[in-house]
């Protein structure tokens, strides 16, 4: 009987959506809790056979989404662990997918696959895959790996399985891949975009996050498709291993040990690479004999730098590899500190004890004495060790004869032996603090510092006594006979100077009595030798000639001698002060001019 007769109205999918609903089926529901008559398998293959009929008459796309729209409120799909669930929550898979996700809802084994209900069911593929470990807290997936419910080599070989799905159907799956903590790496799970494929060596450090290719199975190529780097060693050196020994300060003396001998066997790889090896040379590499790993730069093989350096100098443990001794030379560990290592310690000592009106401590006055020692050494075998001396400019660095440190523009070789007895005290007076030996090995390096010689440092001073008046018959006579005086000059040019010297006479002063004294200008202060009377002391800085002398007696020898001394040196000025004494003491210019004729000066 055709239901058109009967008025009866066709059963629609939408009808039985309806009548699962009212019977509370919308959410997961047990088995064997579901309401009569849909409380056994067999009912539910019969619904699904009628559902897979009605479906089936749907000729209309737009019909069939209806229908499907419909049933997706409503549980009607078995799972293997007998619930009853919502499309969408229960999925097909392999065997192996089974294998690996068994938490997942799995499509009953007695329901089909091609009708309904399977048809309801996706396919579990690696899309879901990736989101169920992505769902999964990181300690949960440590814990499952450890006690074997995950196995990370099976996983990868299914992954590798589903590459049309990773490659072709869904590319963002690569970058999510890479972003799971699937990877063992010393006994943690971590992203694979943290790791890198080995390329070639084994990290010594274990910290480079090599993914360990056994653990996962192999599958090298499938982890390059998927993106991965592989870090070569040269790659390793550059990048990862500086990162790695700033991070990590506490990695232990034997993977330390065991980077250094894998530099120094491939060190034929980096030798030729000047930026890089500026860049270890600072790195924590080198052993030392305090079991530290210090900076090549900051490291020597002599013993001796400990004396030269104190507590600051790091010596390298002796070592019986020549590849190893290659390397430490190569990232700059020295024998012995250089120049600037040596500035760099006594700027320190300075900044601690300097300026102090006190002798330094024996230990450390040893110390720098020794850097001063060594420093001349370095001095006379490179000038250029005077550019390193710049830091010390303006600083107390230099130990004077009581053992206190002295600013080098405050101190003065004692060259002169009559200048150091004039002082008050003699050699062992106020001026010995500011006085050190000529003849001392650093000499050279001290001069470079700016240590000038006592007889170059010293100040002539005219103390004259009394009353003051202008000097007019002796300054008349100066004046015209200065280009005698010229003359006498111009031959006693040596052949090393190259400048001829000039007399200009100077304004003359006689005064009743005049002393003398010599004037060592130190800091805002300064050290004078006792007045001494004289006859004639000329001020070259002034133009001013003064002259003791009563009545009509001028002491033209003490002029003589003292316009020499002036013009052309004490050590150099004998046989000029004899040639001056004839020019003005003879009773007139031409007659002077003929004794110079007679003298041979032409």
């Amino acid at each position: 009987m055709r239901r058109p007769e009967i008025g009866a109205p066709d059963l629609q999918i939408t009808d039985i959506a309806a009548a699962l609903a009212q019977l509370g089926l919308t959410r997961p529901t047990a088995l064997a809790d579901a309401p009569p008559p849909l409380n056994s398998l067999n009912a539910w293959l019969s619904l699904w056979r009628i559902l897979d009929d009605l479906y089936g008459r749907l000729i209309h796309a737009a019909d069939r989404e209806i229908a499907l729209n419909a049933l997706a409120a409503c549980a009607l799909i078995l799972s293997d662990n007998l619930i009853v669930q919502k499309p969408g929550r229960v999925y097909q898979g392999t065997p192996e997918s089974q294998a690996l996700f068994p938490d997942v809802p799995w499509l009953h084994p007695q329901t089909p696959r091609e009708q309904f209900p399977g048809r309801l069911a996706p396919r579990f593929g690696a899309r879901q895959a990736v989101e169920r470990v992505a769902n999964t807290s990181p300690e949960q997936l440590q814990a499952d790996w450890q006690t074997g419910r995950l196995d990370i080599a099976r996983l990868f070989r299914w992954l590798e399985g589903q590459q049309i799905e990773i490659f072709a159907d869904d590319p963002r799956l690569r970058g999510e891949i890479r972003r799971l903590p699937l990877c063992p790496v010393d006994g943690e799970l971590r992203p694979l975009n943290h790791l890198y494929l080995p390329g070639g060596f084994t990290d010594p450090l274990k910290l480079a996050g090599l993914i360990d290719l056994e653990a996962v199975g192999g599958r090298r190529q499938f982890f390059l498709d998927l993106g991965m780097e592989e870090l070569d060693f040269y790659t390793y050196v550059e990048e990862v291993m500086p990162r790695i020994l700033a991070e990590n300060p506490d990695v232990p003396s034997d993977a330390r040990h065991r980077l250094t001998h894998l530099l120094a066997e491939r060190m034929g790889e980096l030798r030729d690479d000047e930026e890089l090896q500026e860049r270890l040379a600072h790195l924590p590499l080198v052993a030392c004999l305090d079991g530290s790993f210090r900076a090549a730069t900051a490291v020597y093989t002599d013993r001796e730098a400990t004396a030269l350096l104190g507590d600051k100098a790091h010596v390298a443990e002796p070592v019986e590899s020549q590849a190893v001794e290659a390397l430490y030379r190569w990232l700059g560990v020295r024998a012995q500190p250089d120049a600037a290592d040596l500035v760099a310690a006594l700027t320190a000592i300075s900044q601690q004890t300097g300026d102090q009106d006190a002798p330094l401590p024996p230990t450390v006055l040893a110390q720098v004495t020794r850097c001063w020692s060594r420093l001349a050494d370095l001095y006379w075998q490179s000038a250029a060790t005077a550019a390193s001396l710049t830091p010390l400019h303006g600083r107390a660095v230099i130990p004077n004869s009581r053992g206190m440190l002295v600013r080098a523009e405050h101190l003065f070789l004692a060259d002169d032996a009559v200048l150091v007895a004039q002082f008050a005290g003699g050699p062992d007076g106020p001026a010995a603090d500011f006085l050190l030996p000529p003849t001392a090995p650093e000499v050279g390096v001290w001069a470079a510092l700016g240590v000038r010689p006592l007889s170059q440092a010293i100040q002539q001073r005219a103390l004259p006594v009394g009353p003051q008046t202008p000097d007019p018959r002796v300054t008349q006579r100066l004046a015209e006979r200065g280009p005698l005086i010229n003359r006498l000059l111009r031959a006693e040019v040596g052949p090393l100077e190259t400048q001829p010297l000039i007399f200009v006479a100077p304004q003359v002063v006689k005064t009743p009595k005049l002393l003398a004294q010599v004037w060592l200008p130190i800091g805002e202060t300064g050290l004078a030798t006792v007045p001494q009377a004289t006859a004639a002391k000329w001020m070259k800085e002034t133009a001013v000639l003064y002259l003791a002398y009563e009545g009509d007696d001028v002491p033209w020898t003490a002029v003589a001698r003292e316009l020499a001394q002036v013009l052309k040196g004490e050590r150099a000025a004998a046989s000029l002060a004899l040639g001056l004494k004839e020019v003005l003491t003879a009773a007139s210019a031409t007659a002077a001019a003929r004794i110079l004729d007679e003298l041979g000066y032409n």
